[in-house]
């Protein structure tokens, strides 16, 4: 991977990171609220929310993962409201 490739993934990478950070402190502002869905395909850079889970950092009344095939589906069911949270890395849209 060239330097500036690396570069440009790498600020990708926390962007994404400092996204979810983020809804996740504003989601905990409401009492009694429903857990945060956040919709992520499978992919390292998002493998840091499954360790936090793991390790008791969120519970399942904070964040409810929920896994797609692909970023293309995880975009659709944000737009259709199913999940909260869209954590993708780059999606082009759809042909039709």
């Amino acid at each position: 991977m060239s330097p500036s490739k690396f570069a440009l993934w790498q600020a990708g990478c926390s962007l994404a990171v400092t996204g979810l950070l983020v809804a996740f402190l504003f989601s905990g502002c409401t009492p009694g609220a429903a857990p945060l869905r956040v919709g992520m395909n499978t992919w390292p850079g998002y493998e840091p929310l499954h360790l936090a889970r793991s390790l008791g950092y969120l519970t399942d009344e904070e964040a409810e993962p929920i896994s797609f095939p692909s970023a293309m589906d995880v975009m659709r069911a944000f737009r259709n409201r199913t999940i909260d949270v869209a954590a993708v890395t780059g999606v082009w849209p759809e042909s039709n």
